[in-house]
């Protein structure tokens, strides 16, 4: 429980009082958020967004099933030139490697 002034009087009263004992001139129990609070919420709100928009692009999900295909070529080891080729139209494709 803290002190502070009345928003007409400026007497001393409660933060817990609903009404200055003085002027009886009713206090704002209102709950006021920081700006620096809202600021990091915010962007990281963003950047999930961002994540969840982009990992749902076709092309994103045509890259992952690229890759997966690639990884299965290389698990099965049945011909390493097809996936050597794979792999390096992967590269030429999208300019990295899977």
């Amino acid at each position: 429980m803290a002190l502070q002034p009345c928003t007409e009087c400026a007497a001393q009263l409660s933060d817990m009082a609903s009404a200055c004992p003085r002027c009886g001139a009713p206090q704002d129990k209102t709950v006021k958020t920081k700006l620096w609070l809202w600021i990091p919420l915010g962007l990281i709100v963003a950047f999930i967004a961002f994540v969840v928009i982009v990992g749902l692009s076709p092309e994103a999900k045509q890259q992952q099933d690229e890759r997966l295909a690639i990884d299965q070529c290389q698990k099965s080891q049945i011909d390493p030139f097809v996936c050597e080729e794979m792999v390096s139209k992967y590269r030429r494709k999208h300019g990295i490697n899977p």
